[in-house]
């Protein structure tokens, strides 16, 4: 079964890269987002979705206020999240992270980075569902 992937990013042409990206590997079916709104309606049509790829600077709703509520929703809390932005400062990165983001990659990054960075993380969500039992 594919993985959906939801990618939450304004920039029509950094949409593209990640379609390069992720495309070739057969293994994902990507949903893309223009903003964190429209992400959140995305979510609620996709409940399946396993793992966002957020960028922060997005018109209507920012991608820090995305992650901000989709941590605080039940059903959405133990999705990953992968911040993958221009801004890349110390207090950027933690800020993400202390949101609740899984990770955070700096643009512009390789196919490679992004690829182990996700492989990464579901390692790591594999071994905590076999420490909790639920495998």
């Amino acid at each position: 079964m594919k993985e959906k992937i939801l990618i939450v990013e304004d920039s029509v042409i950094h949409q593209k890269i990640y379609e390069i990206f992720l495309s070739s590997r057969e293994k994902f079916v990507l949903l893309c987002a223009s903003n964190g709104r429209e992400g959140l309606e995305v979510l609620a049509a996709n409940p399946d979705v396993s793992m966002i790829i957020l960028d922060i600077n997005m018109p209507l709703m920012s991608g820090l206020e995305f992650l901000k509520i989709v941590k605080k929703e039940e059903s959405l809390k133990d999705i990953p999240v992968i911040i993958c932005s221009t801004e890349g400062s110390e207090e950027d990165i933690i800020r993400g992270l202390k949101c609740g983001a899984s990770a955070y990659i700096k643009k512009p990054f390789t196919s490679d980075e992004l690829l182990a960075l996700m492989n990464e993380i579901n390692k790591r969500r594999m071994n905590q569902n076999r420490n909790n039992g639920s495998l």
